[in-house]
């Protein structure tokens, strides 16, 4: 898991939760939902606590280049890399799906706007994703103006979606092999 928004992070975890070994690269500063409130009593973030359970931890800055080897050696002996990277940061750190090199890698992508078209490179949130999605103009009452729905439920659906697909992939690569 290379990811680093909640929807990246609840289909790895749904992944580790059915019995997947599961490490997600976290810069040395932490994966940015650490960041995430509210806190406990100690100052750890329940969200990043929540969403990144049941999974192993390494600290790598992928833009050190010996670090970023170390993130593609991870990558490349996985069967699933899930990423929310744009398609020129993965091009910029040598994470493409070619650039990894192994045949029946499976890659998972959750962007706010795709891989592909005018927007695969612009930022999104939970807020930019319903919007565009027409999911917060059916949020609200009519005599108002649309709302965003609570908390992530955005990034939570496309985890789900995601686990789904990568579920579903690796289901018919196993099922498959050599094509």
């Amino acid at each position: 898991d290379i990811s680093t928004n909640a929807g990246g992070a609840w289909c790895a975890r749904m992944l580790a939760d059915y019995g997947a070994d599961v490490i997600f690269v976290e810069p040395r500063e932490g994966h940015p939902l650490r960041a995430l409130a509210p806190f406990t009593d100690e100052g750890a973030s329940i969200p990043a606590a929540y969403l990144l359970a049941n999974k192993r931890s390494v600290a790598l800055d992928l833009d050190v280049p010996r670090s970023r080897k170390h993130a593609i050696d991870l990558c490349r002996r996985a069967d699933i890399v899930i990423s929310s990277h744009s398609p020129s940061r993965l091009e910029a750190i040598g994470m493409t799906h070619a650039a990894l090199g192994r045949p029946g890698i499976i890659m998972v992508h959750i962007t706010p706007h795709g891989m592909s078209g005018d927007l695969a490179e612009v930022p999104g949130n939970d807020l930019t994703d319903a919007a565009r999605s027409g999911w917060a103009s059916i949020n609200g009452s009519q005599e108002r103006e649309p709302l965003k729905p609570s908390g992530w439920q955005s990034s939570m659906c496309a985890g789900v979606v995601a686990y789904a697909g990568a579920v579903a992939a690796l289901r018919w690569r196993d099922a498959h092999p050599g094509e």
